[in-house]
């Protein structure tokens, strides 16, 4: 008898991580859309060959073009303007 419930058991595992693994991701995206409403980013999207940019317009002169990713953002660059 303990063949015969060795899948059951491993399914019911298996089916109850995936159901945590589906709920923790619901979360996330919940969490991540409300804290992009609360904390919405300085400066313009613009939609370029498909791909959607943020860009933040300041100063004067000629135009500088400022990369980021990974651990910084975009305000890493605000240095007293």
């Amino acid at each position: 008898m303990s063949r015969i419930s060795q899948p059951s058991s491993t399914i019911g595992i298996l089916a109850s991580a995936a159901a945590t693994i589906a709920a923790m991701t619901v979360y996330n995206v919940y969490r991540a859309r409300k804290a992009e409403r609360e904390h919405p980013p300085a400066g313009e999207f613009v939609t370029v060959d498909g791909v959607r940019l943020h860009y933040i317009e300041r100063g004067e002169g000629p135009p500088v073009v400022l990369l980021h990713g990974n651990v910084v953002t975009a305000e890493d660059f605000d240095a007293g303007c």
